[in-house]
């Protein structure tokens, strides 16, 4: 297989008169030939930089989701699922989320609250009657004196 391939690469790589053909196609020096070569690679290894900076954010961004609304908006819906385990979770999220007046009016505004409310009368254990009363002290809080 190893020699028909050589023979068939020998065969493209002559001429129509038998000779070899030349590869040189362009007019410019060797010299200039490789400063271009360098100049290329450099703006592409810029451009591969800035690729992978971009992908690694966005998949940090969709799969690392720890800060901001989208956090938020995941413990709120866990207070949907019906595994007490999970509301739990959701409940004790949303307490340590309520830090400052914006993240709690933002909790209220996504219907943590009234989840939460509604956990609490629709619990069957104690564990977590206590996590969503822990989460409704922690909004109840107020910034401002």
């Amino acid at each position: 297989m190893r020699i028909l391939a050589a023979r068939l690469a020998n065969h493209f790589r002559r001429g129509r008169n038998g000779y070899p053909r030349s590869r040189d196609f362009s007019s410019l020096t060797k010299k200039e030939d490789l400063t271009l070569e360098e100049e290329a690679e450099r703006k592409i290894g810029w451009m591969l930089k800035l690729f992978f900076a971009g992908t690694a954010t966005y998949v940090g961004y969709q799969f690392f989701p720890y800060m901001g609304d989208t956090l938020i908006q995941q413990s709120v819906s866990l207070l949907h699922v019906k595994d007490p385990l999970f509301k739990r979770i959701g409940a004790s999220r949303l307490s340590r989320f309520a830090i400052d007046d914006e993240r709690r009016m933002k909790v209220v505004e996504l219907g943590g609250a009234q989840e939460l409310l509604h956990m609490l009368g629709a619990a069957k254990d104690d564990k977590t009657r206590k996590e969503a009363l822990k989460a409704l002290a922690a909004l109840s809080k107020s910034g401002k004196s």
